[in-house]
This record gives C-alpha cells, structure tokens and sequence, in this order.
C-alpha cells in the first residue's frame, strides 16, 4: 500500500515535469531523491529513532546481517555448483578413456573398423562434452538475466 502511494507520488511529480521549461525541468529532477535497499531512508530511520531509541541501530545491524548472510549462500551455492561440476567432469573423463582404452584393445586385437568408430564417436563426444558445458553455463547465465529483467 505505501509502495503504490510512493509509485502514484512520484507519477504526479513525472507529470508535472512535463509542462516545466526544460532548464526548470533539469533543477527539479536534480533534487529529485529515490532509495532503495535493505536499509530504510534515513529519514524513516529518524522516524523509527524517535518512536524507539535504538531501533535505528537494530534495523541497520539487521541489514548488515542479512547481506552478510546472503553473500555466504551465494558463496556455499557457488561451491556446491563448481564441486558438482568438477565430479561430473571427472565422471566423464573416466567413462571416456575407459572407452577410448576399449576401443583402442580392439583395434590391436584386429577389430580395426569397430574400434576405430568406437573410438571416434567416443572421442568427438568428449570433446563436445567438454567444450560444450561452458556454453551452456553462459547462455543459462544470460536467460536468468534477461528473465529477472
């Protein structure tokens, strides 16, 4: 409810802006103040001091806390996502040369043409595999950016 009176407020100053001359326009826009974040305005946070003495120490230690206990999930989420990806890579890199050793115990037991494709298709996927996962990673990054847009 305060959210839609902040937006209609600042609405009705935009408007008004309009019929203003241009050097006016740029004067009032100017002293214009918006705020944004964990901790209140600091007019808000006078108000908040004046009802009760040390609330606006509580609301700023309270924001602190939070930021810092957002950053420490961003870091433990960051660590479990390149520890995955480092077993899966692994994973792979094992798979792979197992088959790529198969296929190379073939191709000297006169299995030349199996061995060979064996061998082939597992070596292209490797590659792909691997070159592939940093394109993926990026283009999620950028869906989950244009997404929160």
């Amino acid at each position: 409810m305060e959210n839609e009176d902040q937006i209609a407020e600042v609405v009705e100053v935009v408007k008004k802006l309009e019929k203003l001359e241009p050097d006016e326009r740029e004067e009032v826009i100017a002293t214009m103040e918006m705020h944004h974040g964990p901790i209140p305005h600091p007019q808000i946070l006078g108000g908040y001091e004046s009802l009760y003495e040390g609330a606006a120490q509580k609301i700023i230690d309270n924001g602190v806390e939070e930021s810092s206990h957002r950053r420490n999930y961003e870091n433990d989420q960051l660590k479990h996502f390149a520890s995955r990806f480092y077993f899966k890579n692994t994973i792979a890199f094992i798979v792979g040369m197992s088959i790529l050793g198969g296929s190379f115990y073939l191709i000297v037991n006169d299995y030349t043409i199996v061995g060979s494709i064996f061998g082939g298709f597992t070596a292209l996927s490797m590659i792909g595999s691997f070159t592939e996962s940093t394109g993926n990673r990026s283009k999620s990054n950028k869906d989950t950016k244009e997404e929160s847009e």
